[in-house]
């Protein structure tokens, strides 16, 4: 991997084969840009069931992208946090899934949800 040059370049890695992302960049943009995020696990739990919803997760020393994934097989169902291949949360119930968001500092984007709500009045 080569350093990045620039400004920035202590928050960017760039490889041959992936565009640089500048993950705590773009954690914050969410934010300057007006969408809303939610710690409602509960709900995340819900929707995960039936769709794909983008979250925001502490790892290590870093907070990291990632979606939402349900898998079922024979042992029953588990709904996981997830990004590039790493699972970063899987809880095999409701409560379990919750306990781990909790512990995992879990934020998401509440899908259908306006960047800019429009102005009233």
């Amino acid at each position: 991997m080569d350093k990045a040059q620039g400004p920035e370049a202590a928050e960017t890695v760039q490889t041959t084969s992936v565009p640089a992302v500048d993950l705590p960049r773009l954690v914050r943009l969410t934010s300057d840009h007006g969408y809303s995020v939610s710690r409602d696990h509960h709900n995340l739990y819900d929707m995960a069931q039936s769709e794909s919803v983008v979250c925001f997760v502490d790892y290590h020393d870093c907070r990291d992208v990632a979606c939402t994934l349900v898998r079922r097989n024979s042992y029953g169902t588990e709904t996981e946090i997830g990004a590039r291949g790493l699972t970063y949360i899987a809880g095999m119930s409701r409560e379990e899934f919750v306990i781990q968001c909790r512990r995992y500092n879990v934020e998401f984007i509440p899908p259908n949800t306006p960047a800019h709500p429009p102005q009233v009045g």
